[in-house]
């Protein structure tokens, strides 16, 4: 597998959007700035510098699991997005390794309706996998 982007919990979608610009990072060319994802209840924005992808994610909602994580954690990194060509297999062969599915696979609008999958591994926390027909 290979890593896709990084995914970064956001308090202020301004101030996050400023300071990440003063690192060299500019809005990412395929999205088009914060897509909201009805179903998940957050919006979502990728920057990028120099070929690294980061998922700027805020929540709508404080009640939801990552509205929850951002009041307990503030704005931070929380999990990193492997791309694999077959997610039903990649989920499969994890769980088999001791990862347990936090998010069932659903289409992620703000990757163009591809499937992820969100899992969870005592020694490396939370991890989002991406199907893509290229890995």
């Amino acid at each position: 597998m290979k890593i896709h982007h990084i995914g970064y919990l956001v308090q202020d979608k301004a101030a996050t959007m400023r300071a990440f610009e003063a690192l060299g990072y500019h809005k990412n060319e395929n999205s088009g700035g914060w897509i909201h994802d009805l179903s998940r209840k957050i919006e979502i924005a990728f920057v990028e510098n120099h070929g690294i992808l980061v998922e700027l994610v805020h929540p709508d909602d404080d009640c939801t699991l990552i509205g929850k994580a951002l009041r307990k954690l503030r704005s931070t990194p929380y999990h990193i997005c492997y791309a694999c060509n077959d997610l039903d297999d990649c989920i499969a062969a994890l769980q088999e390794a001791g990862w347990i599915v936090s998010q069932a696979p659903a289409e992620a609008p703000a990757l163009g309706g591809r499937r992820v999958a969100f899992l969870y591994g005592k020694g490396t926390g939370l991890i989002e996998l991406l199907e893509m027909e290229e890995s």
